[in-house]
């Protein structure tokens, strides 16, 4: 794990939202976002974690056990393929990666909109932060109507 990937783990554990949150959602990192593997692996038994899977054009809530039930899914990702969510109700935080976020909380992400229709869904209530390098975070991004700004972005030096 990189120096920076350690760094922002450490900086959502001690994020407020994380510490008081039960139902997080969170993702398995690709190579070129911040290493996910080490929250997964130490809060799959202290939170109740959940992973997103890519369904047709949207993204399926998925509970989260252990390592053990990750398959490649869309894209070549990592998919839990357990339970699905029914009531996104319940989540607490969504912990979201993107491209690049700038500092009113837009987010770019890699351009198919998964996130933003998860986000629109009117039961989903959870606070949403950004998790990136701080390469990856910018004066400004373009902006849709239809894109949803997360509520924080994480930042560390």
């Amino acid at each position: 794990m990189s120096l920076w990937s350690q760094k922002l783990a450490e900086a959502l554990e001690q994020h407020s939202w994380f510490a008081e949150a039960e139902h997080v959602l969170l993702f398995v990192s690709l190579p070129d976002e911040p290493d996910t593997k080490s929250l997964l692996n130490k809060y799959s038994n202290k939170k109740n974690l959940y992973l997103p899977a890519v369904i047709g054009d949207d993204i399926e809530v998925r509970i989260f056990k252990s390592a053990e039930q990750l398959n490649r899914g869309a894209f070549d990702i990592l998919e839990p393929n357990g339970d699905t969510l029914a009531d996104l109700s319940v989540l607490d935080l969504v912990v979201t990666p993107g491209v690049a976020f700038d500092k009113e909380g837009h987010r770019l992400g890699r351009g198919r909109g998964y996130y933003d229709r998860l986000f629109a869904r009117k039961e989903l209530r959870a606070k949403r932060i950004g998790y990136a390098f701080p390469f990856q975070i910018v004066e400004a991004v373009p902006t849709e109507p239809y894109d949803r700004k997360m509520d924080s972005v994480l930042q560390v030096p």
